[in-house]
């Protein structure tokens, strides 16, 4: 049987008297925009059968026969790659006294290493019933206007922004074969270099013994994280409005600072944090709401790859001149450092509450430990220092340099309220 490359030796994060081992396998590849759904397909395929249990009810008995807790594939998409992640959980031995880890470990390897294949092809049994699957899934998605709205959005942000979207890709589905999905599987994973993370309570001499006949450590290979691609501003800002038969309207706002740089992320994530406050707490929606009942509801976001703060507002389409205004005031209010640090301390209170729940799932110091490794996002008790340490007139100052880059209004044409 063949092996997987790993990029360096196996991180293992170390959890004494902790009742699981969790597993993340992760590659890094190439983004191809017209394969944006292969790995949906590759989830299905992988995790529901494999070359010695070839349908869902035999892999699914062995699964529940190893006492197997969890098995899924995600991706992470990056504008310069998408990584391909393998989760896995199963029990820990020390606590669950003569259980065969070996054995459960074994299993889900198999499945990765030996998927259901005939030949250079997936099954045409599992390919068939998998694809189907995903249509049957993806029928109804295509009438979803609100998430075709969020995707007009950012292409009128910028078109390359486009290819993010998955609901412009469902025709997609019709052209892929199973070859087609099979060579992509063998050049992504089984012929690519991954990261295996371990969490648990395991010694090094127990994760080489429990590895050793699945990978080999390829040290010359090098790990490169993904890249950010800010975009620069438009110098007037665009105003696109177009009808939909939705029954409340969306203001859409992106937001885009001049000369992005990597340590202006910190600002970024604060002023979402602070827009994203409590209904009372939060500027935006104290402004638009409570003070002037202007508007059903209010929320930011963020994009990091791209230097994107997203507003989005549910309003009548009739108030969307006075809303505009109002937005623009808060960000005004925002840059008085005064009214700034009373938003900040705010925000870092409430960051620290998220931490000491946080801190309650142990397992998420894996994600942290990958997203610090990969800069994917993440949230960690250094954040909560980077937050302490802001310097709030180089903060005002990022705010006041955000340009307003597009306004997209979705009106509802089924909105009786218009």
């Amino acid at each position: 049987m063949n092996k997987i490359t790993l990029k360096k030796e196996p991180t293992l994060l170390k959890l004494k008297d902790f009742s699981t081992i969790n597993f993340s396998l992760i590659f890094k590849t190439d983004y191809i925009e017209d394969k944006i759904l292969y790995p949906e397909l590759i989830n299905r395929l992988i995790i529901t059968s494999c070359f010695d249990y070839k349908t869902g009810q035999l892999f699914s008995e062995a699964f529940v026969d190893n006492l197997a807790i969890y098995y899924e594939m995600y991706e992470i998409r990056k504008p310069d790659a998408v990584y391909l992640e393998f989760q896995f959980t199963l029990p820990n031995p020390k606590v669950l006294k003569d259980y065969d880890l070996k054995s459960a470990f074994s299993l889900i390897m198999n499945s990765i290493l030996k998927p259901n294949t005939d030949g250079d092809k997936f099954t045409d049994y599992a390919f068939n019933h998998e694809i189907n699957y995903l249509k049957d899934y993806f029928k109804d998605f295509k009438n979803d206007y609100y998430d075709l709205i969020y995707g007009l959005f950012y292409e009128a942000i910028n078109p390359r922004l486009r290819s993010d979207f998955r609901i412009f890709h469902l025709d997609t589905l019709d052209k892929i074969t199973s070859k087609d999905i099979y060579s992509y599987y063998k050049e992504n994973v089984l012929n690519n270099s991954g990261l295996l993370y371990i969490q648990g309570d395991l010694t090094r001499e127990e994760v080489k013994d429990l590895t050793s006949d699945y990978f080999v450590i390829d040290k010359e290979k090098l790990i490169v994280p993904s890249n950010y691609d800010f975009l620069k501003p438009r110098k007037t800002t665009q105003f696109v409005e177009k009808k939909f038969p939705i029954t409340t309207s969306i203001l859409y706002l992106g937001y885009i600072k001049e000369d992005m740089v990597e340590n202006d992320l910190k600002y970024l994530i604060l002023l979402d944090d602070i827009l994203s406050l409590s209904a009372g707490l939060s500027p935006l929606y104290k402004k638009l709401r409570i003070d002037n009942n202007l508007i059903y509801d209010a929320s930011s976001r963020i994009d990091k790859d791209y230097g994107i703060l997203e507003i989005s507002v549910s309003l009548n389409v009739s108030k969307k001149d006075i809303v505009l205004k109002l937005i623009e005031e808060c960000f005004q209010e925002l840059q008085y450092k005064n009214n700034l640090k009373k938003y900040v301390d705010e925000a870092i209170n409430n960051f620290k509450l998220f931490l000491k729940r946080h801190a309650e799932y142990r397992q998420d110091k894996m994600s942290d430990r990958i997203s610090k490794d990969l800069k994917l996002d993440s949230y960690s008790a250094s954040d909560l220092k980077m937050y302490q340490e802001v310097d709030i007139d180089l903060f005002a100052n990022y705010i006041s340099k955000l340009k307003l880059d597009t306004i997209y209004l979705a009106e509802g044409e089924l909105d009786e309220r218009n």
